[in-house]
């Protein structure tokens, strides 16, 4: 092989490697996005609490 066609496969890799690279990062920030959405969203859900307590009277408290 000539140098033009060694260089032409190594420009090759390095293009496929740099898209794969490049791949990884864009890949793991959308997961990472998309966890962020999704405990922003469980976090607003607790906040709403799953039984209020009633109070009647001093000595007297019901859970519903």
């Amino acid at each position: 092989m000539n140098s033009y066609e060694q260089g032409k496969k190594v420009r090759r890799a390095a293009a496929v490697i740099y898209l794969l690279i490049m791949a990884v990062i864009v890949g793991g920030t959308y997961i990472a996005q998309q966890d962020k959405n999704s405990a922003e969203k469980e976090s607003q859900v607790r906040v709403v609490p799953d039984k209020e307590r009633v109070v009647f009277s001093v000595n007297e408290v019901i859970q519903e």
